[in-house]
């Protein structure tokens, strides 16, 4: 299974982020029941191990907190943008259960992965050798509307691998202290 955790957002914040991206041939948008924020990719891991991840996040203990999203931005830069992201506000609630998701399940993860944590919302990927840049330039500089999300939850989530895209699935979600 490859699994990883992530904060997913109300389906009226999701639709507003993918209303964001206009279609652009050459370039995939993330569909809007897609859209998350990930907190920890752990990669391929046997499903016997579910139960036990389950528990090391299940031991998290954090408050509610807002995050507020910000402008558009593209890896691996403006100039040759493959992938089209909406950049979020780093405040210490979210850097927080960050680390914390990371200090559980750190062992878990197949792969070191020596990148620093920087929180992005993937809205559009390039498909492979289509070489279309210039619309999404074009997006990169319009001053984008802030939205305020409020954040109760974060998810262990199952992404397969499908020709069109992957598609995840929530398999447990962890709810903050205090939320109902």
């Amino acid at each position: 299974m490859r699994l990883f955790v992530s904060i997913d957002f109300p389906c009226e914040i999701c639709t507003e982020l993918y209303d964001r991206v206009p279609d652009i041939q050459g370039w995939r948008k993330t569909p809007a029941s897609q859209i998350h924020l990930t907190l920890f990719f752990i990669g391929e891991c046997p499903e016997a191990l579910v139960e036990q991840i389950s528990e090391e996040l299940q031991t998290i203990r954090f408050q509610p907190f807002e995050l507020v999203t910000s402008n558009l931005g593209a890896f691996p830069n403006q100039k040759k943008p493959c992938i089209l992201w909406c950049g979020v506000e780093v405040n210490k609630a979210l850097l927080d259960l960050q680390k914390a998701v990371e200090a559980r399940l750190a062992l878990y993860r197949k792969k070191p992965d020596d990148k620093p944590f920087f929180p992005h919302i993937t809205l559009a990927r390039l498909k492979r050798n289509s070489g279309k840049h210039n619309r999404v330039r074009e997006l990169l500089s319009v001053e984008q509307t802030k939205l305020n999300v409020y954040i109760d939850r974060f998810s262990l989530k199952q992404s397969i691998l499908k020709p069109g895209g992957s598609e995840h699935g929530v398999l447990k979600e962890f709810i903050a202290k205090g939320a109902s």
